[in-house]
């Protein structure tokens, strides 16, 4: 029995809930994971010095550590985006030095961190900061591409202009104090204190400010020769999934990957490099290899423009057409994971009905279509490993389904709506019992319109009071 300990971001789901309910029947893992109580809470940050104390306690005898340097330095990913005027260097560092005490308290324990590469812009917290928001967006990218280019200049002044002195100061800052901390854990890789590092690039475009700070860092990487162990990828709120689909993978293993429909130059929104590319990127973190195996990884097809469900319908067009069943059915009756990439933030339930009615496989093994294409990508290696390892937990799949496909991907559109009928704003924290129980409502409903998801009762709950993500609980009827 091995004990993993995890520390990861902020208290959301996806790198709470998710890991727990994934490993419900991987039966040689003690899990340990930190309390929620003291991690970050959308606006309110964690408490960093019960994080330290959490890990120099449960670390003493663990086989596995799995840490968002970001959570235990800031006290959270909104924490992360922004700084204060004057950078306690002293404090970041005494927290760091947390993963070193642990080493040298446990030197059997392995350290997998991943610490993200700032965004290009910060968290909205009301809908008064969008303008802001999209100011600092549009900032970032400027700053870049007037360093290539002197015509980007005024455009760069301009826009600089309509961002609160205040709010530049501590974006700025932010990205400072951030890459330092990413460079000094790059540095603790070449230590031996960190045993594998994910340097993770959150919503990012071609152009803007991580650029730099990227090739300084592979730079660095490249001096320390320490590139075998520290990798730099597109993503952040699936790395707990994916560092622990390595920790459980620690031999490698294979699955059949299907991307024939897949443009190779599809570029996912808020990401920077093809999708293909984070793909790979992804299964070397989780060591999986493309080969024959009885599982499959069905990616869907994705081309042109991507967009966001958050803002944006689906087309009318399903993306899985006649072709891509007729090519697909030679997996009939496989266990299949299905990876939708085709749009940001959900699914479309559409095309999972279409495979699996067609397919009509022996297990779903994985599904995984939520914010961004690393996002789900991440999550569902996360599931393969565990498929070909263990034992898959269906009421996990299904809440996958529930919440990738059903809220993000339908059900959110009418719960912003209904918060927008109320008076309240779907990017504040609105902790309002009417809204769950009429999301909760809203999903029951839905389910019963998908048979082939199973007969399952739903609980939904938003978690940061806002829209943007949901809670989701399913229980078969009969354990209702």
């Amino acid at each position: 029995m091995s004990k993993v300990v995890v520390l990861p971001i902020d208290d959301r789901p996806c790198h709470n809930d998710f890991i727990v309910d994934a490993l419900r029947y991987v039966d040689n893992v003690s899990l340990v994971m930190a309390p929620k109580t003291m991690l970050g809470h959308f606006t309110n940050g964690g408490d960093v010095d019960a994080m330290a104390s959490f890990l120099k306690t449960t670390c003493k005898d663990a086989d596995m550590l799995i840490v968002s340097v970001d959570g235990l330095l800031y006290g959270g990913l909104v924490q992360a985006r922004t700084a204060e005027s004057t950078i306690d260097a002293d404090k970041y560092k005494r927290l760091l030095d947390t993963l070193t005490i642990l080493k040298q308290q446990n030197p059997k324990l392995k350290i997998y961190a991943y610490s993200v590469i700032m965004r290009l812009t910060t968290t909205v917290t009301d809908s008064s900061q969008l303008k802001t928001w999209e100011s600092l967006f549009k900032y970032s990218q400027l700053v870049h591409r007037a360093r290539i280019d002197a015509q980007f200049t005024k455009e760069l002044h301009d826009v600089e202009a309509t961002i609160p002195p205040k709010a530049l100061e501590m974006y700025l800052n932010a990205r400072k104090r951030n890459h330092a901390i990413n460079r000094a854990s790059v540095k603790l890789v070449a230590e031996g204190i960190i045993d594998y590092l994910v340097l993770v690039q959150e919503d990012t475009s071609e152009y803007g400010m991580h650029v730099e700070e990227q090739a300084a860092l592979r730079a660095l990487i490249q001096d320390l020769n320490v590139d075998n162990a520290v990798k730099m990828k597109n993503g952040t709120d699936e790395m707990v999934a994916l560092l622990m689909a390595r920790f459980l993978n620690q031999h490698g293993s294979s699955v059949t990957i299907d991307t024939q429909f897949v443009d190779p130059n599809y570029v996912a929104i808020f990401e920077d490099k093809p999708a293909l590319v984070n793909l790979a990127d992804s299964c070397d973190v989780a060591r999986l290899t493309q080969g024959e195996s009885e599982n499959v990884l069905l990616v869907l097809p994705a081309k042109g423009k991507s967009i966001d469900l958050c803002f944006e319908a689906k087309p009318d067009e399903i993306q899985v057409d006649d072709a891509a069943i007729d090519a697909y059915m030679k997996y009939a009756g496989k266990p299949i994971a299905v990876l939708d990439l085709q749009f940001g933030n959900g699914g479309d339930i559409r095309s999972l009905e279409r495979v699996m009615e067609a397919l009509k496989p022996r297990h779903l093994i994985g599904y995984s279509a939520w914010n961004t294409g690393s996002n789900s990508i991440g999550t569902i290696l996360l599931d393969i490993v565990i498929a070909n390892r263990y034992h898959v937990n269906p009421e996990y799949v299904a809440m996958r389904i529930v919440d990738d496909a059903l809220y993000q991907g339908d059900v959110r559109s009418v719960i912003n709506q209904e918060m927008k009928s109320r008076g309240l704003d779907v990017w504040a924290e609105n902790y309002d019992a009417a809204i769950n129980e009429e999301t909760t409502q809203l999903l029951n409903k839905t389910i019963q319109q998908y048979p082939f998801i199973g007969d399952y009762t739903v609980n939904a709950h938003l978690p940061w009071g806002r829209s943007f993500e949901v809670l989701i609980e399913v229980k078969k009827y009969e354990e209702v």
